[in-house]
């Protein structure tokens, strides 16, 4: 339920409150022996509130707090990645928000590797699922 609001809050763009739910959810998860499947998403949407609360105070930080902030966040990305690399539904969600990160500290070229690899990904597991159910509606012929 954390996680979902959590999730939820970031999307509306209250950034305060998706952290204060998807802390809590992280919290509770590491405590916990909850299935992964349902709570393993906590890691890449804290990433991606932490960008989020990036962008938004940017302009008001010190270069102190900056590269304080951008380094939680590439560990927190970093988590992300690691966590739920054998979860193929959320690793997506971790190369992008990873990509998100490096775009915002000017790697442009890192950014744009994920995001292809991302697509690219994503467009092969599409296509061969449509080369499978074309193969179905052969055989059923």
């Amino acid at each position: 339920m954390n996680i979902q609001l959590g999730i939820l809050f970031l999307e509306q763009n209250e950034i305060e409150k998706s952290l204060g739910y998807l802390k809590t959810a992280k919290q509770l998860y590491e405590e916990n022996n909850f299935i992964k499947h349902y709570t393993i998403l906590v890691y890449p949407f804290i990433a991606e509130a932490y960008l989020a609360e990036y962008a938004e105070k940017r302009e008001s930080m010190s270069k102190a707090e900056r590269k304080a902030s951008l380094k939680a966040i590439k560990k927190s990305c970093a988590e992300a990645m690691r966590k739920t690399r054998s979860w193929a539904t959320y690793h997506g969600i971790s190369k992008r928000t990873a990509a998100k990160y490096h775009a915002e500290t000017g790697k442009d070229t890192k950014a744009e590797r994920l995001f292809l690899v991302l697509y690219s990904a994503r467009f092969q597991h599409c296509r061969s699922f449509t080369i499978s159910l074309k193969r179905q509606q052969r055989a059923w012929i």
